[in-house]
């Protein structure tokens, strides 16, 4: 079925309220020489409809076999697996995006876990 343009932006204006951040991952070495990624500046946002409550569904859904910590409906298409994004200051590692009817689903882990 080909969904109008119209009610794909219509979706986005009335869903995907809040706003998360991408970042960049920058490399720090501490004082006895081991590397580690840490967050590093923002390089964009998107709006998505957030969600922490029907993780086990999603997991479910897609069979993951790993705990999630966050879920994201989006129209935007730039998120890719790996990327690093933040929401209500928590950061998150991007480990799935997917379309998903007329948008797209991500799904992330805490950062640093």
């Amino acid at each position: 079925m080909q969904v109008p343009d119209t009610f794909r932006k219509a979706i986005s204006d009335i869903f995907y309220d809040k706003t998360v951040q991408v970042l960049s991952k920058e490399i720090v070495t501490d004082t006895e020489g081991s590397r580690r990624s840490v967050p590093g500046v923002i390089t964009g946002t998107f709006k998505g409809n957030v969600n922490f409550n029907t993780l086990a569904a999603v997991q479910e859904s897609y069979g993951l076999d790993y705990e999630i910590d966050i879920t994201i409906t989006t129209a935007y298409d730039g998120i890719k697996v790996n990327d690093l994004i933040s929401y209500d200051g928590r950061y998150f590692e991007v480990t799935d995006c997917k379309p998903f009817d007329t948008h797209y689903q991500i799904v992330g882990i805490d950062y640093g876990r």
